[in-house]
């Protein structure tokens, strides 16, 4: 749990940074970019880690999954929706 939750700022004040370093909105890209994180989270805990952590028996290792499979889905919403709205000219 701690995993996802370093995780969960992480992409907080990177998806911030990186928008106010290309003169985007920072704060709505930020919680934009922590709902994904959240979705993703929450996804992957529901349909694969509780299966996985009934059958592991609480397996230290399953019980990060859910956030390295969030953490991955903010690298790519970052990739091609954050930096896919930077207009180039």
């Amino acid at each position: 749990m701690l995993l996802a939750k370093i995780g969960g700022i992480a992409i907080l004040i990177w998806f911030y940074i990186t928008a106010k370093d290309n003169n985007l909105p920072a704060v709505q890209w930020a919680i934009s970019g922590l709902i994904g994180y959240w979705l993703v989270w929450w996804i992957v805990t529901l349909l694969i880690a509780s299966p996985f952590l009934e059958v592991l028996h609480g397996n230290v290792l399953a019980s990060q999954v859910p956030a390295l499979f969030a953490i991955a889905a903010g690298f790519l919403i970052r990739k091609k929706y954050l930096l896919g709205s930077i207009k180039t000219d």
